[in-house]
């Protein structure tokens, strides 16, 4: 990809838009509504027809319809490859393709719908920050096994990460496609000036450094109210002071512990001195909206934050954000990624149809991250080598400097597997709320145990 390639694909939809065209919100709704809901809105669809000779056939004759249910993706030259890719594919193997393509927030309800018709899409994404996968839906999918372990041998092995995303009772139950990076994005010419040239390293960094910087006219801030980012960055902060909801073992509720008041403390240390007290109201796109502002001087965000300053023509603002990896505490450098994974419905009307792209998919899945901007993160070890020397490659300081974030990444239920008991506890954002309780002055002992008894209330309906 050359240079101007690269300006053209690097342009994210902004997390404050992307929300707007969603119309949805997602409050502390729990995993069970979810599964009821129907989902709704317009989706855009690509049929499989396109030019002879840009893809390969395969090696078993296919033919029919085959239907795949997608996110749009913050960066919107992804969904371009993707459209293109999955339509020339079509045309080479007499298959009829067509890529449906709904916001991130209305997939669970797409997938509960489709579940309880037993009709739909063949292939389906899953975007585990709201909802779903594997762990969630194993019943309901076919076993990958043939392509999955098949493609880990190729390219060097699945990471341990991507495992914990997809492999369910001995089966690969999804595809593990990409997950995205969580780092710290903070102002440069900021952090210099109080003498923190290379920005904050741990959680203490953010409240001393942020304290001054808040002082100065620039707070920072996570935001502490039901929503993904929220989730994402609390449990970094306790799964880095040695925090967890739950036991290794995935059944025994831990939440009541030390670690989770260390953690508690230094969240209401921060809100007080370092953010500003607008953030119990935020919702996904606000913390963007602080950066982009100029008043800002750090937040906890995938990169698509800084990207849309970017795109926005703000160059002057863009050159001054740099980024920083999550940030360790006392125990651990630990935080919640989203991921991406696919998988086939068992009740799929083209099964062969799905198989055969998704094979080819996994063969080219190198074209796709490039078509990101390396925003998919890879998940499989050819993949992450291959990657980051490509990245290296870019014309974009801030970008080429990235390397692997699987080392820090954590699904819900760390340290134990992301069960449906986990998913629930997350969808249902009882870490977010604990927060809040705290910063507005709440007694910690008895927030706390108000928590451990929300958690294990969940934990025992799975039991």
């Amino acid at each position: 990809m050359d240079a101007n390639t690269w300006k053209r694909a690097a342009r994210p939809l902004p997390r404050r838009r992307f929300l707007q065209v969603a119309g949805l919100t997602v409050g502390a709704a729990s995993a069970a509504s979810l599964l009821a809901a129907c989902g709704g809105g317009e989706s855009k669809q690509t049929a499989g027809q396109a030019a002879p000779g840009t893809a390969q056939p395969g090696a078993k004759k296919l033919g029919g319809d085959l239907k795949i249910l997608m996110w749009s993706h913050f960066v919107p030259a992804y969904d371009q490859w993707f459209d293109k890719f999955a339509k020339d594919w079509g045309a080479a193997n007499g298959v009829n393709v067509r890529v449906d393509h709904i916001p991130h927030l209305q997939l669970p309800a797409r997938h509960a719908a489709e579940i309880a018709s037993q009709a739909g899409h063949d292939l389906v994404q899953f975007a585990l920050a709201v909802g779903g996968g594997a762990h969630f839906y194993a019943k309901h999918l076919e076993d990958l096994d043939d392509i999955v372990a098949k493609v880990g041998e190729e390219k060097g092995g699945w990471t341990d990460f991507a495992k914990r995303t997809s492999f369910v009772g001995g089966h690969w139950k999804t595809f593990p496609d990409f997950f995205i990076r969580f780092p710290i994005l903070y102002r440069e010419d900021l952090w210099a000036e109080i003498g923190m040239p290379k920005g904050p390293d741990t959680w203490e960094d953010i409240l001393v450094g942020g304290r001054k910087l808040k002082a100065m006219g620039f707070p920072g801030g996570f935001g502490i109210n039901n929503h993904a980012d929220s989730n994402a960055t609390l449990h970094a902060i306790l799964w880095s002071y040695g925090a967890k909801t739950v036991q290794e073992d995935g059944k025994t509720v831990a939440i009541n512990s030390k670690e989770t008041r260390e953690a508690l403390r230094l969240v209401k240390a921060i809100f007080e001195e370092a953010m500003t007290p607008e953030t119990l109201a935020w919702d996904d796109s606000s913390n963007n909206t602080l950066l982009a502002s100029g008043k800002g001087s750090w937040i906890h965000n995938p990169i698509s934050a800084s990207l849309s300053i970017k795109n926005d023509k703000n160059l002057e603002l863009y050159n001054k954000i740099g980024i920083a990896n999550t940030p360790k505490g006392p125990a651990d450098r630990r935080t919640y990624v989203p991921v991406n994974t696919f998988g086939i419905w068992k009740f799929a009307n083209n099964k062969d149809a799905a198989r055969a792209f998704l094979r080819h998919y996994a063969a080219n899945w190198m074209e796709g991250y490039k078509a990101s901007v390396s925003y998919n993160e890879p998940m499989l070890k050819g993949w992450i080598d291959e990657g980051f020397k490509w990245v290296a490659t870019l014309d974009d300081p801030k970008i080429k400097t990235l390397t692997d974030f699987s080392p820090y990444a954590a699904m819900n239920g760390y340290p134990g597997p992301a069960t449906p008991a986990a998913e629930e506890v997350f969808q249902t954002y009882i870490i977010p709320q604990m927060a809040a309780k705290i910063v507005k002055g709440g007694n910690i002992d008895d927030v706390v145990r108000d928590t451990e008894t929300a958690i294990k209330k969940i934990y025992d309906k799975y039991a």
